[in-house]
Order: C-alpha cells, then sequence, then structure tokens
C-alpha cells in the first residue's frame, strides 16, 4: 500500500531517461515499456528496479515518442515526433516507417500523436492530418479525413472495441469506424458514424 515514484537523476542511467511520460505498456514477462518525450524509450524490470534505456542511438527514428504499444510477435509499436518505428523486443533493434516500406507513399504527417495495432495487424496511426492505417502485410496505406466520414482529421486517439470496430477520438467528436475486408482482393473499405455533443457527449474536444 504504498506508491515507489521514478524520476530523473542526472548521471544515473539506472533512472528515468527523462520525466516527460507520455506512453505506457506492459509484456508479457511484466516489464513496463516507458515512452518520453526526449528520452527515447525505456524497459523497467519492476522486480529488479532495473532500466533498460532505448534511443535514436539504438536505431529508433525519434527520441520524442508520443505512444506505444506492445503488439504482435514480440515487437513494440512506437509512434514519435518523425515517423513510426517497430522495436523488435528480442533482438533489441528498430525498424523506421516515414510512410510505406516501398517508398511510395508517405504518412499525411509525420508527428504522430497515437499508434495502435488491432486484432486484424492493420495499423492505425492518429497524426495531426488525418487517419493513417497501415497494412504491414501488403505495404499498403489508407489516409482517411474529412472529406472520407471523420468528424475531424485532427486525430487523438484509437481503440478497438469488442465488435472488433475502431473508435477515433478528434478534436471534434468521435467517429466509429466498421472496416470491412473484399475476399476475393484484400482490400479494406470502412464506413463511419460520427458523434457530437448533440449526441450527449459532454464535449467534442477529446486530448
Amino acid at each position: 500500500n504504498r506508491f515507489k515514484c521514478y524520476k530523473h537523476e542526472e548521471g544515473n542511467p539506472n533512472s528515468l531517461s527523462n520525466d516527460n511520460i507520455f506512453a505506457i505498456d506492459e509484456d508479457n514477462e511484466g516489464n513496463i515499456w516507458i515512452g518520453t518525450l526526449g528520452g527515447g524509450i525505456q524497459k523497467l524490470n519492476p522486480k529488479t528496479g532495473k532500466f533498460k534505456t532505448f534511443t535514436t542511438a539504438h536505431g529508433l527514428g525519434s527520441d520524442y515518442i508520443s505512444s506505444l504499444q506492445v503488439g504482435k510477435d514480440k515487437q513494440l509499436i512506437v509512434g514519435t515526433a518523425y515517423g513510426l518505428s517497430i522495436f523488435d523486443m528480442e533482438s533489441e533493434k528498430a525498424t523506421n516507417f516515414l510512410g510505406v516500406k516501398s517508398g511510395a507513399k508517405d504518412f499525411s504527417d509525420l508527428n504522430l500523436n497515437q499508434v495502435y495495432q488491432d486484432s486484424r495487424g492493420l495499423l492505425w496511426i492518429a497524426t495531426l492530418e488525418g487517419l493513417n492505417i497501415y497494412d504491414v502485410r501488403t505495404d499498403a496505406l489508407t489516409v482517411l479525413t474529412e472529406e472520407d466520414g471523420l468528424s475531424n482529421q485532427l486525430i487523438t486517439g484509437i481503440v478497438e472495441d469488442d465488435n472488433k470496430n475502431i473508435w477515433a477520438a478528434t478534436a471534434k467528436g468521435l467517429t466509429n469506424i466498421i472496416p470491412s475486408i473484399d475476399t476475393k482482393t484484400g482490400n479494406y473499405s470502412f464506413r463511419f458514424y460520427t458523434y457530437s455533443d448533440m449526441d450527449g457527449l459532454q464535449n467534442c474536444e477529446f486530448n
């Protein structure tokens, strides 16, 4: 029934690399992964209290981490101030993306607000300039904006519900996104339902 506080200590590698924490997740082994704003990502073993730090020196695209999620196949999905990093938790190496792997299409904005891997394996990437959906398997990128049906293209948060539908929080309400796949082509299409304060939300602006 006590709190243990962790803070940055200059010259101490076994402390927080930066006090500005923007993202936290837990892996299957009980390690806590921490995304900092300026100090990269850290792995904390709660049993030993030991930290391990990973920065641009270890291959990350940026040390400014806005979002992270323990994804499939022991991969850490990391949203940064300069694109997406997929960090292999076993080899401790990062692969960075500014768009599709082929280079044919970039993300609509490289400063990412959140990244989210859904049950299909799709990567949903929230930006200031729309919602990016990256299918790593086919190296296909779809960018959704207000013109497609989003309530606003400034996306602040993403989550999947029990029906495998996506909820996107925006600067102007919520958008429920229902993906469907063409079994012949493997391409996805999306339906949208938007909600605002007119539907009972206490406010339209989310963070």
